[in-house]
């Protein structure tokens, strides 16, 4: 028994520190409109964990949406397993006269990490909340930033934690048609994140 509370012991120590962008990036612009579906592909890489997401987004009316997505999250760390995360969201425009687009932004996102044999799953719970601003250059190119903060906790039987951390990021998307657009963004909480990506309006 004391020998697997020391491996739970290590392998909590080993993850915690990398889980607390449990999140497909943002990738989007302040404003939305009614009806709009979309779909973001993304690759996210940190130093010690990499994610994979697509989401969903979908206008419930002008200037508020909805999204969900799911991804799988890939701990470099060998402590945990590779295991899906799921998230979800929205975004409102507000009313605001401003040279940018303004809106407020939340994100909540779970996942169940599989630990070594012995030792129990490390769950983990996010949540990020801020403000997302945008502006569209031209018919190509639109740049976005957010700023917030984002809450994790984990659980993994015997050791449990919470932590609270500034959130920030910024991104260009490069638009080809209606359609297709890609975006790459970098977003720091605790870790530094490169995102890459692609997004299809329908």
């Amino acid at each position: 028994m004391k020998h697997k509370l020391i491996i739970s012991l290590i392998a909590f120590a080993m993850a915690t520190p990398a889980m607390a962008y449990l999140s497909i990036p943002i990738a989007d612009d302040a404003d939305t409109y009614e009806h709009q579906m979309r779909v973001t592909g993304s690759i996210s890489l940190e130093s010690d964990l990499n994610l994979f997401g697509g989401r969903f987004t979908y206008g419930i009316r002008d200037g508020l949406a909805a999204f969900a997505g799911i991804g799988l999250a890939d701990p470099d760390t060998g402590a945990y397993d590779s295991s899906p995360y799921f998230q979800f969201g929205g975004q409102y425009l507000l009313p605001v006269d401003l040279p940018v687009e303004l809106a407020v932004r939340g994100a909540f996102g779970m996942t169940s990490l599989g630990g070594p044999r012995g030792v129990r799953d490390l769950d983990i719970w996010t949540m990020n909340i801020g403000a997302l601003a945008s502006m569209r250059i031209d018919d190509m190119f639109t740049v976005y930033g957010y700023g917030g903060l984002s809450h994790q906790d984990y659980d993994a039987g015997h050791y449990s934690d919470t932590e609270t951390d500034p959130a920030i990021a910024a991104g260009a998307i490069i638009t080809l048609n209606r359609n297709l657009s890609f975006f790459g963004e970098l977003s720091h909480i605790d870790e530094l994140f490169v995102s890459l990506g692609a997004r299809f309006d329908f």
